[in-house]
Formats: C-alpha cells, sequence, structure tokens
C-alpha cells in the first residue's frame, strides 16, 4: 500500500490543478502553503515554476486593471466630470491596494523562506530577479518616499542577482541586456513607453511558454532568448535588435557573450 502523500506534496499537486484551471490566486495559496510545509529545504524547479507563473498572471492582471481604470480617469478628468473621477479615484485605490498586498506577499515569501533556503546560487539567482521584479511593480504605483525606497531596493535585487549569475560564470540572455540598456538607475523604471511594452509583452510570453504541453501537468523549462528575439521581431544584420549600438552579434544559433560586451552594456547603463 502506497503511503499516505505529505501536506507538501498534496498542496502542490492542488497547486498544479488550480494553475491547470487558471485559478491563479488559488495557485498562490497553495504554493504558500507548499512554502509554510518547507523547513530548511527548498522548492523544486516543478514548484519554483508554479510559484512564478501563479503570481505573475495575478499581478499582471491588478497591472492591467489599473491601466485601464488610469486611462477612464483622464477621459473624465478632460470632461471635468467631478462626480465620476471620485468613483473612479477610490476604484483605482482599491486596485492599488490589491497590488500592495500581492507584492508584499511575494516579498516576505521571499525574504523569510525562498532566499534563505536556495541552497543553490541558480535558485537564489532565480528569487534575487523574482525580488526584483515585484519591487519594481511597487515602483510603479507608490509615490514619494515610499516610491524611492522601492525603487532602491529594486536596483538592489536585480544587482545581487547579476553577482549571483557572475559567480556561476552564466552570461545573461538578450532580455536581461535588453532591461540593462532601458531601465534607469536613478528608479528602476523604463526609459519609455516602448520598452515598457517589450517587457510585459516578453512576460506575457514567458507565462505562456511555460505552460504545461497537452496531456501533462509539468510545467515547461523557460528559455528567455527566443522569446525575447520573438517579441522584437527576429535579429537584423547579425545583431540582437533592440539593445543598443553595443549589441551583441547573434550568428546562427549561437549566441557569444564577451566581458568586453557585458562592460560596455554596464558602461550604457552608466551614461
Amino acid at each position: 500500500m502506497a503511503a499516505a502523500p505529505s501536506a507538501r506534496e498534496e498542496n502542490a499537486y492542488m497547486a498544479k490543478l488550480a494553475e491547470q484551471d487558471e485559478r491563479y490566486e488559488e495557485t498562490v495559496e497553495f504554493m504558500e502553503k507548499v512554502s509554510a510545509t518547507m523547513e530548511s529545504e527548498e522548492l523544486t524547479v516543478e514548484e519554483w515554476n508554479l510559484l512564478f507563473v501563479a503570481y505573475k498572471n495575478v499581478i499582471r492582471a491588478r497591472r492591467a486593471s489599473w491601466r485601464i481604470i488610469s486611462s477612464i480617469e483622464q477621459k473624465e478628468e478632460s470632461r471635468s466630470n467631478e462626480d465620476h473621477i471620485t468613483l473612479i479615484r477610490d476604484y483605482r485605490s482599491k486596485i492599488e491596494s490589491e497590488i500592495f498586498g500581492i507584492c508584499d506577499g511575494i516579498l516576505k515569501l521571499l525574504d523569510t523562506r525562498l532566499i534563505p533556503s536556495a541552497s543553490s546560487k541558480d535558485s537564489k539567482v532565480f528569487y534575487l530577479k523574482m525580488k526584483g521584479d515585484y519591487h519594481r511593480y511597487l515602483v510603479e504605483f507608490k509615490t514619494g518616499a515610499e516610491r524611492k525606497e522601492a525603487a532602491k531596493s529594486t536596483l538592489t535585487a536585480y544587482k545581487s542577482a547579476q553577482n549571483q549569475s557572475r559567480e556561476l560564470g552564466q552570461d545573461p540572455n538578450f532580455y536581461e541586456i535588453f532591461r540593462k540598456m532601458h531601465v534607469k538607475k536613478a528608479d528602476g523604471q523604463f526609459v519609455d513607453n516602448k520598452s515598457q511594452m517589450i517587457a510585459d509583452l516578453v512576460e506575457e510570453r514567458v507565462i505562456a511558454a511555460s505552460q504545461p504541453v497537452e496531456g501533462s501537468m509539468d510545467l515547461q523549462p523557460i528559455d528567455y532568448d527566443p522569446i525575447y528575439l520573438e517579441t522584437i521581431g527576429g535579429q537584423k544584420k547579425q545583431r540582437v535588435y533592440d539593445i543598443g549600438s553595443k549589441g551583441v552579434a547573434f550568428c546562427s544559433s549561437n549566441r557569444a557573450f564577451s566581458s568586453s560586451v557585458i562592460a560596455a552594456v554596464d558602461e550604457a547603463v552608466e551614461q
């Protein structure tokens, strides 16, 4: 007789079911329960992906809602419709509170459980990048001193992830280079609407690419290079488009990064 599944196994399975049914809030709840059962061990790769996909979908929906409501608010302001403006602002504040709650939840999970339990540099890089992402989302909606603090935390997390990657001898993927060339160091925001739109499209495609194939519940591994290239329209003249004049050559199916290229990217960011 087979042993009864542990609480962790049951919650991980339920998280998979909820993810298959696109009930991402419930996927988050089950993955939080999985994390709560951890002691010194870390998440499996499959659990990593479940956590990543669930939170990305939950936060993406709220960010999209905020943009729609903000657009409606601007239209009502142009009409000087004060009654509607008051209602819209109250509703926008509700969405912002939900965004703050989602971000605070994953950031707390990362700081208290996931990053401390990461036994490999690979998993630590993954969590640090994730931490940077959710601080960056807070930057979009916070104001004043809170916005500055979120921006500082964003840059700190991304820098830590970059340092861990270099220790592993890993070359940055095309999307990472694009981010370095298009995110302002002062506040962690993208330099213009076009680069923000590209980043949003890449993240949407990353979520789609990680979905299980038909007949399987296993999430797929993520390769950022082809996803980024598809988003920006492919390579042009043997160079990766949209990462600046100091972009890297991309010949055939091989990619080659040198220390001089990475240094050039850093130099461009500083400028």
